[in-house]
């Protein structure tokens, strides 16, 4: 919790909310017609999350540092509902900037999504041919770089080091990793920290190219990389950070939205009635409205002849054309030799697979017997792959 509340927060102390790669409209076209509409509602969830963070802060401005749509010209529906979010903050009274990232920047003599929202005056693009631009939040005079990488240039984007100070406080927006926050494997331009150390007149940079929320302090410059709002923390979130005429007074990272997640019950005596496979879908559909994430838990005690009838894998991609993420848990299910009957004890098909391949030949009586149990081997093996419990 902060500090600084609105009603003890002074004229000269301004809270801004940081995010990048919010990347509504990212879903591909390929995905089953639900699943993509789930992916669809999870990033204006998203959004959803950090308007409702900065309404309840609450901030005096919120900074998109790249990645507001997944691409120059979004759907009017994602549009939409990027307007609608921004309106809910211009009527609170919050400002709202932004840059673009690569694939927002539209060809010459077109209009990117973000430049139509600026046009409607939800948002200010801080790039501008002006350079550094300044804005005054809660009387505290914010002056916003916005470093745009050359893409005919390779390695470090960060050319100039020495900026003079135009506000209270100066701060650089950079689409791209900063080097000891770039996570392994990291697309995109990444600024050296040689170059970051050397860094003059810049209070904070916002390095807008890693998803995960981090921080770090240079010689003269705080940096930190704001993360990505479609991921609870650690793995994603946002910044909240509070600025004074001496700089960065304060910085918290919040979690990014925790998505809505549906969850499907089967006992394991349903597998063995005739409609089983329609009751499922009917609970999987179910879960699914609404839901971006559904896991299908089977759990009790059956027959492997059961499972191997039961069709799970169909319904596994059934629930694959339903979400954007669907996952099947079968720790809670005991297979028997008869579903009376706990046999030799309630091992799981896994536990039963790895004992039977551990035995030796020493542990047959007959060859015979050796056969029949490399037999129930392979069976064992195809339930498992049925269920997706193993490749």
């Amino acid at each position: 919790m902060s500090f600084l509340t609105a009603n003890n927060r002074p004229r000269g102390v301004a809270r801004v909310l940081f995010c990048a790669d919010v990347r509504l409209g990212d879903a591909p076209l390929w995905l089953p017609s639900k699943q993509r509409q789930s992916a669809l509602l999870e990033r204006r969830l998203a959004f959803g999350a950090v308007v409702n963070a900065a309404t309840q802060s609450p901030a005096d401005g919120l900074v998109i540092c790249g990645g507001l749509f997944s691409r120059y010209d979004p759907q009017p529906a994602e549009i939409a509902a990027a307007a609608a979010g921004l309106e809910t903050l211009r009527n609170a009274g919050i400002s709202c900037y932004a840059i673009h990232a690569p694939d927002e920047i539209p060809p010459e003599d077109s209009l990117s999504g973000l430049e139509l929202l600026s046009r409607l005056g939800l948002i200010e693009c801080v790039e501008s041919k002006v350079g550094t631009r300044v804005f005054d939040l809660r009387g505290l005079r914010v002056a916003m770089t916005a470093l745009v990488a050359d893409p005919s240039l390779r390695g470090n984007p960060l050319r100039k080091l020495n900026f003079a100070m135009a506000g209270d406080v100066h701060v650089l927006l950079a689409r791209a990793s900063v080097e000891r926050l770039a996570p392994a494997g990291v697309n995109g331009p990444i600024i050296d920290s040689d170059s970051v150390n050397a860094l003059t007149g810049v209070n904070l940079l916002v390095a807008g190219g890693s998803p995960r929320p981090q921080r770090l302090k240079a010689k003269k410059t705080t940096v930190i990389s704001p993360g990505a709002p479609l991921r609870p923390a650690p793995d994603g979130g946002f910044a909240n950070v509070t600025f004074g005429k001496n700089g960065v007074l304060e910085i918290q990272f919040e979690s990014g939205v925790g998505l809505p997640a549906g969850e499907v019950l089967v006992p394991a005596s349903l597998l063995e009635t005739q409609d089983a496979n329609t009751q499922i879908r009917r609970m999987l559909d179910e879960a699914s409205v609404g839901s971006t994430e559904v896991t299908m838990r089977v759990y009790g005690r059956t027959a492997a002849p059961v499972l191997r009838e039961a069709g799970l894998a169909e319904l596994c991609e059934y629930g694959r054309s339903l979400t954007a993420r669907f996952s099947l848990d079968v720790s809670g299910l005991l297979t028997v030799e008869e579903p009376e009957d706990c046999g030799r004890g309630p091992l799981a098909v896994v536990e039963q697979i790895e004992e039977l391949l551990e035995a030796d030949d020493s542990t047959w009586r007959s060859s015979e017997e050796r056969i029949a149990a490399r037999s129930e081997v392979g069976a064992l093996l195809r339930t498992a792959r049925g269920i997706g419990g193993m490749a």
